[in-house]
């Protein structure tokens, strides 16, 4: 008799137990994930290519950002412009979504000009996460001849088309007035 007195109850309120309305959700728009898509934020690279023969880039580089809940990307990261020997440059990123804490950053490129980074600081959610070098080249294996083209530079490293590197140290940024 009461587990009919409670299904009567259940069915008179339409079969729904939650009718809550949750902020952080797009549950509604999208069934298959449950992330925040109001406000992602931008990131801002700091990008450091290797001081050695041959380390910059006539091609493009990209990013992706994988985080704690979900990944944004691939972003163009750099261009031959701003990817040179020796030299550090500043870019940002509008990411597709918030992504939580940043736990590694995945490189990717389809040109066979290869690129030697040295490090990798992204500013995010007033965190600074960085990301040293691995000692291998990015680049493409060329489409003719099906090698990597490494073999012009006076360094010698491994290459790779695709890079993951976990983020190694993690600090809050605070400004001059805390």
């Amino acid at each position: 008799m009461l587990l009919i007195l409670l299904l009567l109850v259940c069915l008179l309120h339409g079969g729904v137990c939650d009718m809550g309305y949750y902020v952080d959700s797009n549950a509604a728009f999208d069934a298959n994930e449950n992330v925040n898509l109001l406000y992602p934020p931008s990131v801002i690279n700091e990008i450091t290519t290797a001081s050695v023969a041959d380390a910059g880039t006539a091609g493009e580089v990209f990013i992706t950002y994988v985080g704690v809940f979900s990944n944004s990307g691939p972003h163009l990261l750099g261009s031959p412009v701003n990817l040179v020997e020796g030299t550090t440059s500043i870019t940002e990123i509008q990411l597709s979504r918030k992504i939580g804490n940043l736990k590694s950053i995945v490189l990717e490129t389809s040109s066979t000009d290869c690129w030697l980074m040295d490090s990798i600081n992204v500013d995010m959610y007033r965190i600074r996460y960085e990301i040293a070098g691995p000692n291998t080249w990015l680049e493409a294996v060329n489409a003719t001849t099906g090698t990597y083209n490494t073999a012009r530079s006076q360094v010698s490293l491994p290459s790779a088309r695709y890079l993951e590197l976990a983020v190694t140290t993690q600090y809050d940024l605070v400004s001059a007035s805390g």
